[in-house]
C-alpha cells in the first residue's frame, strides 16, 4: 500500500512538472479554467497605429479566444428580424430627407469592438468631389417623366391577361415562392439542429441488461461441486442504471444490480441465493479533457457553424433579389424600348405615305425606295423587341416562381413602377460604417476566428497529460431462499458501503502529435485573421464602389437627357426643313437621308436613356446590398416574415415615419430607405438651372397621349404635320 501511494505521488510530481513545462493550467487547482473571454487584439487596418504610439518592434500575432461564457448557453441563432423596405418611396417635394443611421449589426458588442478601428478609417473617407469636371449643368425638369411611360401601364397584347406588378410585390413574392430561397431558408435550420446534437451529449443515458446463463460443465477437481462429476449452475442477472457526461468532463454513473443464483455444488451456501448491488462511480479529468472551456467547445462550434449558416444564407438571398430587380428593371426597359421602336416605325411610315402620294409630282424614286428601306428595317427590329419583353417576363416568372404565374392562363406582366430620376447622394463614411457593421460576410468572417480560437483553446489542452481520479462506492446485500428484496433491505440493516479511490496517468513520449495539432491551429487561426482583414478591405471597396456608381449613374442619365434632348431638336428641324423644300433635287434626297437618321439617333438616345435609368435603380440598389441592408429597415422587422402573392395577400408595411403609403404611378420622386444616409440634391443656380428646351423644339414638353400603335394614324407627337401637296 505504502508502494502505491508513493508511486501515485511520483506521477502527481511528474505530471504537475510537464504541465509546468507545456505553459498550461497547474493540476493543483482543479477550479481554475482558462480564460474564456481574453482581450480581443487584431492587427490595425493599414494606416493606422502610427499615430496613436511610437514605433516599437513588431509583436507577434496574438492568438484570440473568443469562446462565449460557456455558463450561459447562447440562444439559437436565427435570421435577423428585419423588414422589407421598398427601394423607393414617394414624396411631395425636392427637400432633402435624412435617413437615421442606425446600427443593424449581425453580431455582438464583441465583433463591433473587432471592427471598430476600420469604422474610424471610414469616418476619415471623404466623398467624391467635383475634381474631373463631371458635375451635371442641368437636373431633370419638376415631374418629369419620358412620353413612353405613360404608355408602359397598357396592356400590348390582346391574348394575354395583363398583370400590374411592383416592385415591393415581386421581392415579397420571390421570397415567399422562390424554390431557390426556400432552400436557403431551410439551410440554418438544418445547422441549428447540430446544437441540439451537441447538447445531447451531456444528458442522462439509461441502460439495462438482463441474462440468464445455465452452466453444465464436468468437474476436475472435487472441490469444485465437492464430489458430484458434473458442475450445474443457473443464474440470473438484471442491472439498470444511470449515467451521463458532466460539464466538466467527469463521467458519473449511478448502477442497481441484483441476481439470483443456484448450483449444485455443496459449498455454494446459501442456495439458493439472492443477491443486490448498488455502485456509484465517477471518473474526472484532472489535466486533459477537464472543465467547461474543453467539454464544450463543440456546442461552441456547433452553435458558430449555424451562424456562419445565417450569414451565408442572407448573403445568397440578397443576390438572388438583386437578380430579381435585375429581371424587374429589364422588362420595364424591354416594353419601353418596343415602344420606342414602334414610335420610330410610325415615323417611318408616315414619310413613306407622303412621298408615295407625290410620286410623279415632286418625288424621286431614289426617295421612295430609301423609305420603304427604313420602313422594312425598323419592322424587323420590332420583332426583336417584343421577343425581348417576352424574355424578360420568362426570365422573371423564374426567379419569382409565384403559383399565380405558373397557371396555364398566358399573364402579361406590366410594371407599375417609374425608375427614379432624382439625384440621391450618399455619405461615403456613413454608408462604410454601416457596411462594416452589417454586412453578412465580414460577420462570417468573425465568427470564423472565433471558431478557430475555440480550436486552439481545445488543441491546447490536448497536449496535457492524462490525469483522471477515479472514486467509487457501492451498498451489497446477500439473502437464502433466492430473496431478492431482502439483500436489498441488508445495505441499510449490516455491514457498510464499500470505496475505492484511484488515479490514472498517460502521457505519451514527446506529444508530438498534440504539439503539431497546436501548430496547425495556430496557423489555422491566422489565415482566418489575414482572411477576415482582406474580407473587411474588400467590403470597404466594395461599399465605395457602389456609392460612386450611384452617383455616376446618375450624371450619366442626366448627359443621356441632354443628349435624347439634343437629337429630337435635330430631328424636329430636320423634318421642317424637309418638308418645307421641293422634293425633286439632290439636296432634298440628302435631307430625307439625314432626317431618317436623325429619328434613328433619337431612339438610340432614348434607349440609352432608359438603360441610363435602370442602371441607377440598379446602383441604389446594389449600395444597399453592399451594405447588408437590403432585407432590413429601421423598424427591424422581416421581411421574410410576410408571405404574399402577386394575386392577392397581406399588404407589405411601412415605417411610420414615410411621408405616405407607397404607390408609385406618376409620382415625382422618391428616396432609397435604409441605413446609409441619403438625401436628394437641393436645388441651386449651379446643379439645377431653369430648364430651356433646345433650339427648334416645342415651347413646352408635353407627354403625348396614351393610345393603340396604327402605323396607319396620323403623325405623332414631336413630329411637324405634313404640309398639303403643293399645287402643280
Amino acid at each position: 500500500m505504502r508502494a502505491t501511494l508513493f508511486s501515485l505521488a511520483a506521477a502527481i510530481t511528474c505530471a504537475t512538472t510537464l504541465a509546468a513545462q507545456e505553459g498550461s493550467v497547474s493540476p493543483a487547482s482543479p477550479d481554475t479554467q482558462p480564460a474564456l473571454r481574453p482581450a480581443i487584439e487584431l492587427p490595425p487596418p493599414p494606416g493606422q497605429g502610427a499615430t496613436t504610439a511610437p514605433a516599437q518592434p513588431a509583436p507577434k500575432l496574438p492568438i484570440l479566444e473568443l469562446l462565449p461564457s460557456p455558463t450561459v448557453p447562447a440562444p439559437p441563432v436565427q435570421l435577423p428580424e428585419t423588414r422589407y423596405q421598398p427601394i423607393h418611396t414617394p414624396v411631395t417635394s425636392r427637400v432633402a430627407k435624412r435617413v437615421p443611421l442606425v446600427k443593424l449589426g449581425f453580431g455582438d458588442a464583441e465583433q463591433n469592438d473587432i471592427v471598430s478601428p476600420y469604422i474610424d478609417r471610414a469616418q476619415q473617407l471623404l466623398d467624391d468631389d467635383d475634381d474631373l469636371g463631371t458635375q451635371s449643368v442641368t437636373e431633370f425638369p419638376m415631374n418629369y417623366q419620358p412620353w413612353w411611360t405613360h404608355q408602359l401601364n397598357t396592356p400590348m397584347r390582346s391574348r394575354y391577361v395583363p398583370m400590374q406588378v411592383t416592385f415591393e410585390e415581386i421581392i415579397l413574392s420571390a421570397l415567399t415562392h422562390s424554390p431557390r430561397v426556400k432552400a436557403l431558408r431551410i439551410e440554418p435550420s438544418i445547422r441549428h439542429r447540430s446544437v441540439a446534437i451537441e447538447r445531447a451529449q451531456f444528458d442522462w443515458l439509461s441502460f439495462a441488461e438482463m441474462n440468464w446463463d445455465d452452466t453444465s460443465d464436468p468437474v476436475g477437481n472435487e472441490l469444485t461441486t465437492g464430489g458430484s462429476p458434473r458442475f450445474r449452475d443457473n443464474k440470473w442477472g438484471f442491472e439498470h442504471g444511470l449515467r451521463r457526461r458532466t460539464h466538466s468532463g467527469g463521467e458519473l454513473e449511478i448502477a442497481n444490480e441484483i441476481g439470483w443464483q443456484d448450483n449444485n455444488s455443496t459449498f455454494f451456501t446459501p442456495a439458493p441465493q439472492g443477491t443486490s448491488r448498488l455502485a456509484v462511480s465517477f471518473t474526472q479529468p484532472l489535466l486533459r479533457s477537464r472543465g467547461k472551456f474543453f467539454n464544450k467547445s463543440r456546442i461552441v462550434l456547433a452553435q458558430i457553424d449555424t451562424s456562419v449558416a445565417d450569414s451565408q444564407s442572407l448573403l445568397t438571398i440578397q443576390e438572388h433579389l438583386v437578380e430579381v430587380s435585375q429581371a424587374y428593371w429589364e422588362l420595364f426597359r424591354s416594353r419601353a424600348s418596343l415602344l420606342q421602336k414602334r414610335k420610330l416605325l410610325t415615323r417611318a411610315t408616315v414619310i413613306l405615305e407622303r412621298l408615295e402620294g407625290r410620286r410623279g409630282v415632286d418625288v424621286l424614286e431614289r426617295q421612295v425606295l430609301r423609305a420603304r428601306s427604313a420602313v422594312a428595317s425598323r419592322r424587323s427590329e420590332i420583332a426583336r423587341a417584343a421577343a425581348s419583353v417576352r424574355n424578360s417576363e420568362s426570365r422573371l416568372r423564374l426567379l419569382v416562381n409565384d403559383p399565380t404565374l405558373l397557371t396555364g392562363t398566358p399573364v402579361e406582366l406590366i410594371p407599375a413602377d417609374q425608375p427614379l430620376c432624382d439625384n440621391m447622394v450618399y455619405s461615403t463614411p456613413e454608408t462604410v460604417t454601416v457596411g462594416l457593421m452589417t454586412r453578412p460576410d465580414i460577420a462570417e468572417a468573425i465568427r470564423e476566428i472565433r471558431a478557430q480560437s475555440v480550436r486552439l483553446g481545445v488543441s491546447k489542452q490536448e497536449m496535457l497529460p492524462r490525469l483522471d481520479l477515479i472514486l467509487s462506492s457501492y451498498l451489497a446485500g446477500l439473502q437464502d431462499d433466492g430473496d431478492i428484496w431482502g439483500a436489498k433491505r441488508q445495505w441499510f440493516q449490516e455491514g457498510e458501503p464499500g470505496y475505492s479511490i484511484g488515479l490514472s496517468f498517460e502521457y505519451p513520449l514527446g506529444n508530438r502529435a498534440a504539439k503539431a495539432l497546436v501548430e496547425q491551429q495556430q496557423f489555422r487561426l491566422r489565415k482566418a485573421m489575414f482572411e477576415f482583414r482582406n474580407t473587411v478591405e474588400s467590403g470597404i471597396t466594395e461599399v465605395e464602389l457602389a456609392v460612386r456608381e450611384a452617383r455616376t449613374s446618375h450624371t450619366e442619365m442626366l448627359s443621356r437627357f441632354q443628349a435624347m434632348r439634343a437629337a429630337e431638336a435635330e430631328s424636329i428641324y430636320l423634318s421642317e426643313r424637309w418638308q418645307q423644300l421641293p422634293g425633286d433635287d439632290r439636296t432634298t434626297a440628302e435631307l430625307l437621308e439625314d432626317l431618317l437618321d436623325a429619328q434613328e439617333r433619337v431612339a438610340t438616345e432614348e434607349f440609352a436613356f432608359e438603360t441610363a435609368r435602370m442602371n441607377y435603380m440598379l446602383a441604389l440598389i446594389e449600395i444597399k446590398r453592399s451594405t447588408g441592408t437590403l432585407l432590413a429597415d429601421d423598424a427591424g422587422q422581416s421581411l421574410l416574415a410576410q408571405p404574399t402573392t402577386l394575386s392577392g395577400g397581406a399588404p407589405p408595411t411601412h415605417s411610420m415615419d414615410q411621408p405616405a403609403a407607397p404607390n408609385f404611378s406618376g409620382k415625382t420622386g422618391a428616396i432609397i430607405q435604409g441605413r446609409p444616409q441619403a438625401q436628394f440634391v437641393q436645388p441651386g443656380p449651379y446643379n439645377n438651372p431653369p430648364y430651356a428646351p433646345p433650339a427648334y423644339a416645342p415651347p413646352a414638353y408635353a407627354p403625348p397621349t396614351p393610345q393603340p400603335y396604327n402605323p396607319q394614324q396620323a403623325p405623332i407627337q414631336g413630329d411637324a404635320p405634313l404640309p398639303p401637296n403643293p399645287p402643280r
